[in-house]
């Protein structure tokens, strides 16, 4: 009986251990993306968006270990510690982002929440959804037809969260500088004539930032499974 519990509260040690050494490890990687410039140079032109996120790789995994309420914990934990880290970078980064909100009257307040609701803090929780393909037996982590189509189900709903939630941001952050930039420029000015438009045209090109990155975690996630699988059942599963 003392060897079943002691061995239990093992495990779940391990467990706690796992967590932080996976939220530690997206942010270094987090960090390092950006010390490095990997971000910028594996970017969209047109949207700023980097391709593919290094730390979200990890961070995807919190659903796979621990299921939707744990990892939607422990998101809120890195964001507080990303949030934390790079403050001084973010306001530098603000202050850039709004050199024309002067100009277009733009309240900076507001223009700070936003891009930190929608740009960040929403997208990052939406992750935790991969935690719906939890199953206790293990199983979401083999490789067959029913997980690929599974998997791929929740790919679809977070990319459509992303991209509808950076169109948001898109218009009502960026909309007004768009159209500032643009107002002598006739030949692309039509696709932001008015507001549907112009919410249509900013959905779409946050698209291709969007699908692949999520393709790009897609192939990484197809190629862990079976080799984190293992080591989860030796080390972590009780």
């Amino acid at each position: 009986m003392y060897f079943s519990i002691t061995q239990k509260t093992k495990k779940t040690l391990h467990k706690y251990i796992l967590a932080a050494h996976i939220l530690a490890l997206a942010l270094i990687l987090f960090h390092f993306s950006k010390q490095m410039g990997l971000y910028d140079y594996f970017r969209s032109p047109l949207t700023y968006k980097a391709y593919f996120n290094l730390a979200l790789v990890p961070l995807f995994y919190l659903g796979f270990f621990f299921g939707f309420k744990k990892a939607y914990l422990m998101l809120f934990i890195y964001l507080f510690c990303e949030f934390v880290t790079t403050l001084g970078h973010f306001w530098i980064l603000a202050d850039y982002d709004i050199f024309l909100l002067e100009k277009i009257n733009i309240n900076k307040v507001a223009f700070f929440i936003l891009n930190y609701l929608l740009k960040t803090l929403i997208p990052l929780l939406s992750w935790s959804f991969t935690g719906l393909l939890y199953c206790k037996d293990l199983s979401h982590f083999n490789i067959n037809k029913k997980n690929i189509i599974r998997l791929l189900s929740i790919l679809i709903i977070i990319m459509l969260i992303h991209a509808c939630l950076y169109a948001i941001n898109g218009y009502l952050c960026y909309l007004p500088s768009i159209k500032y930039i643009l107002k002598d420029n006739p030949y692309y000015n039509i696709f932001f004539a008015n507001e549907i438009t112009s919410f249509i045209t900013i959905f779409v090109l946050n698209l291709e930032t969007v699908i692949t990155c999520n393709l790009l975690l897609f192939g990484c996630v197809i190629y862990l499974n079976p080799r984190l699988k293992i080591i989860y059942q030796t080390y972590f599963y009780e």
